[in-house]
């Protein structure tokens, strides 16, 4: 009760000296959820998304029933939102509700017995290194870039060899890169930080793009405006414009991250798994495993081609 006296406090709203404030409709609960999570040390952006779409349900189902979730969840996906989708939705309407129940704002938890859909296991869409190759040769020849071509040289080049996340690295600072031992430390999910080697690539890229920036500008990467951390609009339009001028698919920022772990996985070996999971930042090499350990068609038919029994041996039948 200490935290939700606290919350409660923050946001305005009165409380009985021994009892939990009730709600008139689980909205009036949203401001208190969003500061809990903050306290947990849930990123912007995943508040900022939970939040968006707890709101944006609430609208239409004011005082959902689990019935009523259901037949709204159900709803979208016949509209043709995929089952990734709807499981976003389920994810942030079950962290409020259970964040409701829990402190006693409200009676039940509608979401307490509605399963998540069954996702399909697809491939990650990862860029393959022609790809990269050509998008880097694009980025250093390219004439039209000028302005921003040092800032977007290091981002992507961090990107690429650090594996670490947009927002990662949107709030990196320049006294967490360590030049002389070729180390940045990341603050990451669940309000954690981890230190990460890095290339001397990487590191000269940054020191080329710091010698550009006003002198005791605290950010790697700052806006042009001063707002705060670069967003991820801003750097994805960059990085879509760099795509479209090398002629290859449309990528973002995090599936520079996707890259990152395939390619180590695959030239280093499963084997070293428990590292990539300690570079990513995974809680548990589970994760890695789950997320990472994919493979292509032909890497399917690489592997049957070479260890299928009878393999080489045309010759065998006569």
């Amino acid at each position: 009760m200490t935290l939700l006296r606290q919350l409660c406090e923050r946001e305005n709203i009165a409380i009985a000296h021994e009892a939990a404030p009730g709600l008139q409709t689980p909205a009036g609960g949203v401001g208190l959820w969003e500061a809990s999570l903050i306290q947990q040390g849930y990123s912007k952006e995943t508040i900022r998304v939970y939040a968006l779409l707890v709101r944006r349900y609430l609208e239409d189902d004011p005082t959902p029933t689990t019935l009523s979730i259901m037949q709204t969840l159900a709803g979208k996906i016949q509209r043709g939102l995929s089952l990734r989708g709807v499981a976003n939705w389920l994810k942030a309407l079950k962290s409020f509700f259970g964040f409701l129940k829990v402190e006693g704002l409200w009676p039940h938890d509608p979401t307490a017995s509605i399963k998540p859909p069954k996702l399909d296991r697809k491939e990650r869409a990862v860029p393959r290194e022609e790809e990269v190759s050509k998008l880097l040769a694009t980025l250093a020849c390219d004439r039209d870039i000028r302005r921003n071509k040092k800032k977007l040289t290091a981002w992507l080049v961090a990107l690429i060899t650090t594996g670490a996340r947009r927002t990662e690295l949107a709030s990196l600072t320049w006294d967490r890169v360590d030049f002389e031992h070729l180390e940045i430390t990341l603050h990451g999910k669940g309000n954690k930080d981890r230190t990460v080697p890095i290339l001397p690539l990487t590191a000269t890229v940054l020191q080329e793009w710091h010698q550009t920036l006003t002198e005791g500008e605290p950010q790697v990467f700052p806006t042009s405006d001063k707002r705060g951390v670069w967003d991820t609009t801003a750097s994805n339009n960059m990085i879509t414009r760099l795509c479209r001028k090398a002629g290859i698919k449309r990528y973002t920022a995090h599936q520079f991250r996707h890259f990152f772990a395939t390619y180590v996985l695959e030239h280093a070996g499963e084997g070293s798994i428990k590292a990539v999971s300690e570079l990513l930042g995974h809680a548990n090499p589970g994760i890695t495993l789950n997320f990472y350990i994919h493979t292509s068609k032909q890497r399917i038919a690489k592997v049957y081609r070479e260890a299928a029994p009878l393999a080489g041996r045309l010759a065998l039948l006569g």
